[in-house]
């Protein structure tokens, strides 16, 4: 993964533990003082953490096998995760590849998640299709009170079959 940071910046990542390959990065930019936090194992999702200063942000980067249905568990540990990251009292901002398809709220799963994020008085800020077949499966979310100014989401197919969030 440290390949895929340009000078300036440098890269924090977690492999999958299950399946082949993959995993989740985050790059920022190399003078942060970032660290990953201790947050409840997963076994249905990949995460990584970080607690930023000067300014404290926690952004947790999420990545769901798409081959799995969503399950009782993929819920739980979300849950549980979300459950530490609030104990922080800082601005927090959980982004990545839910492997959901958000766009519709007829889908169990998709209002599932909805209703949980709002439980945390989270909302999702990722509107239309992120990957290449049609479906929002990439998905940033945030406290209301830490709604960002500004977020772009390139066309799938840019870069990868998923959309690149910034």
């Amino acid at each position: 993964m440290c390949l895929s940071a340009t000078p300036g910046y440098a890269v924090t990542d977690v492999a999958r533990t299950t399946g082949l390959g993959g995993g989740v990065a985050i790059v920022y930019r190399q003078h942060l003082q970032c660290s990953i936090l201790p947050t409840p194992a997963c076994r249905s999702l990949c995460a990584t953490y970080h607690y930023q200063r000067p300014r404290p942000i926690i952004i947790m980067n999420i990545y769901r096998p798409g081959s799995e249905k969503p399950s009782s568990l993929f819920f739980e540990e979300l849950t549980n995760v979300l459950e530490t990251l609030v104990v922080y009292s800082c601005p927090v901002m959980v982004g990545g590849d839910f492997n959901l398809r958000a766009q519709g709220d007829n889908d169990p799963d998709t209002r599932r998640f909805v209703n949980l994020l709002s439980s945390f008085d989270m909302v999702q800020h990722v509107h239309g299709p992120t990957y290449l077949r049609g479906n929002t499966l990439d998905l940033v979310a945030t406290f209301t009170d830490g709604v960002p100014d500004d977020i772009t989401v390139l066309p799938p197919g840019a870069i990868s079959d998923h959309s690149l969030i910034t």
